[in-house]
């Protein structure tokens, strides 16, 4: 483990599940490119602030060490299957994130790319004319009141702004709308209001997640969303077996 007191916490450590030798036949199922820590948002579940404290720096990716990884990836017949650009940061707020994406599509074409955002950023700024297979973008809440409960410091509008624009930049382009359920966004209301507004915006799935942390919907702990429409999903993330670990 690069980050022991981070990726032992990670949740797609399975500290359960048997070794995983797939990287001996050299196959990358997922490549998880973290561009910077840089955020403008101060959500409470995030771990950023601690990792900038903790991990030496730079804190943001330079691109001739990715130049450098993806060469020897190459050079050694690695075979990549999927490219997502995630992490405690905001992959967005890299000043040269097309140039991440341009490097990683030359190096595997044919590998989808993935983006996780917050999306509080301009489109067009920061991505027009880049195709990305599939792009989600987390907006915890309806209404701005509800929303900025945890994404402390980001405007609803903005972000709903960016999800119409990635949408409509490229049809091919998977959008997803990601909504985690806390006690402040889990009225009945707010989740209709959440999928008819989905609904407008033309994306491709809303997906509602049941969250471990802090703060997490207990109303429908026991029960069924009440989801009325077709492309609304209900899922959940992993619980880390935190028992488990050293």
């Amino acid at each position: 483990m690069p980050w022991s007191r981070i990726c032992n916490h990670c949740a797609l450590n399975r500290p359960s599940d048997p070794p995983d030798n797939h990287l001996r036949s050299k196959v990358i199922s997922y490549f998880q490119i973290e561009p910077t820590l840089a955020c403008a948002l101060a959500c409470p579940g995030c771990s950023r602030s601690k990792q900038i404290r903790q991990r030496p720096g730079p804190h943001t990716l330079e691109l001739n060490q990715l130049q450098n990884l993806l060469n020897g990836l190459l050079s050694e017949g690695y075979v990549v299957h999927n490219i997502e650009y995630c992490g405690q940061g905001e992959p967005l707020d890299h000043p040269n994130f097309k140039k991440i994406v341009e490097a990683t599509r030359k190096a595997y074409p044919v590998g989808k790319q993935r983006l996780i955002t917050n999306g509080n950023n301009d489109y067009r700024a920061k991505l027009d004319g880049t195709f990305i297979d599939e792009i989600m973008v987390s907006i915890d809440g309806a209404t701005q009141q509800s929303y900025e409960k945890y994404r402390i410091g980001g405007a609803l509008n903005t972000a709903l702004n960016f999800t119409r624009n990635a949408k409509e930049a490229n049809r091919k382009q998977f959008v997803v709308w990601k909504y985690i359920l806390f006690t402040h966004n889990d009225t009945e209301d707010e989740i209709k209001l959440a999928e008819e507004i989905a609904l407008g915006l033309g994306v491709d799935r809303l997906q509602f997640v049941r969250t471990h942390s802090e703060g997490k919907s207990v109303t429908w702990e026991n029960k069924t969303l009440p989801l009325r429409w077709s492309n609304s999903v209900d899922t959940s993330t992993p619980l880390i077996e935190r028992n488990s670990l050293p």
